[in-house]
């Protein structure tokens, strides 16, 4: 006896496994050399209490004016570190980067073969 499940579909799970693809290729360490900046940044402002106004990390550039404009990321990202460090991290930057293109395959029109191949 076979059991059909007619909500079950390519079409239907198609989504599902272009997403599970999509985080599976996001989740990685994050270690380009500006993760180590912005996660100095982020720790920095927390023993700090504030968003610095200076240059606090170049050698020549040390005390010059400095618009962190990337304060609030940073502040994200230390924090995800501080909870779970690595893992943590690659997790949740795989979380969102997964969340961006979820958003891309909702804004696509057409057929779902279509879109899941615009977002792989």
């Amino acid at each position: 006896m076979t059991m059909r499940l007619p909500h079950l579909n390519l079409p239907r799970l198609l989504p599902l496994l272009v997403f599970i693809a999509v985080f599976t290729m996001a989740v990685r360490v994050p270690a380009d050399s500006d993760t180590w900046w912005h996660l100095a940044s982020g720790r920095y402002m927390v023993q700090e209490g504030r968003v610095p106004v200076t240059d606090p990390f170049s050698h020549t550039r040390s005390g010059m004016p400095w618009i962190d404009h990337g304060w609030l990321a940073q502040l994200l990202l230390y924090g995800v570190f501080a909870l779970g460090e690595w893992p943590a991290l690659a997790l949740s930057v795989a979380a969102l980067v997964t969340l961006a293109w979820w958003f891309v395959y909702r804004q696509c029109d057409g057929q779902p073969y279509v879109r899941a191949f615009a977002v792989v």
